[in-house]
């Protein structure tokens, strides 16, 4: 048996190149222009997550820059340089010279047993002071805002006899960075090895 196409007119040559046309057309962006379009898609994520990871690291790198040039500015009363009881015998002498005031007497005044944590120690002491409010807030407001690190932990006021004078007991703290710690290599660098 013998197959022939016979005659093929020109509408069927037409119709058969376009839809072989159409059928290249479909294959072409299955099988090549759709997996471009996923490698461009995953390249375009890849470089935006780039650049949002540059822009981190510029962020950090700037909080890095900032945190180094203030503690280069925090001074040798951030470090401990001596023993435990010379350090808490310093701090207690600075209080009691804050708290020479006319309108104030301090109570009492006892230090807490030291808190070693990590690279870094903290001295408590208990205060009780009696005397006008505005002093009371004074005094505590100067402690609080002394070149080395302090804080206040705790603090309760009551009316006693006598025109506006009020007992006071608060916990402060104090924080002494060690000098073989981390923060004190830094300081090191920083400031040309002078501790």
């Amino acid at each position: 048996m013998k197959f022939t196409l016979g005659k093929v007119d020109n509408r069927r040559i037409i119709l058969l190149g376009i839809g072989g046309a159409i059928i290249m057309l479909i294959l072409f962006a299955t099988e090549v222009l759709s997996p471009a379009l996923d490698r461009l898609t995953v390249k375009r994520t890849s470089v935006e997550n780039g650049f949002a990871q540059h822009g981190r690291l510029i962020k950090n790198v700037s909080v890095r820059d900032f945190v180094e040039r203030e503690f280069a500015n925090l001074g040798e009363g951030a470090f401990q340089n001596e023993s435990d009881q010379i350090t808490v015998s310093q701090f207690l002498r600075d209080v009691e010279s804050l708290a020479r005031q006319p309108n104030m007497t301090l109570l009492n005044m006892k230090p807490m047993p030291v808190k070693a944590k990590g690279q870094h120690k903290i001295y408590r002491v208990r205060l009780s002071a009696v005397g006008k409010l505005q002093d009371i807030v004074k005094f505590v407001s100067s402690l609080t805002n002394r070149k080395y690190i302090t804080g206040l932990s705790s603090l309760s006021i009551r009316g006693v006899q006598g025109h506006g004078v009020v007992e006071c007991a608060f916990s402060i703290w104090m924080v002494r960075l060690q000098p073989n710690s981390p923060q004190g290599v830094i300081r090191a660098t920083t400031t040309g090895g002078k501790k």
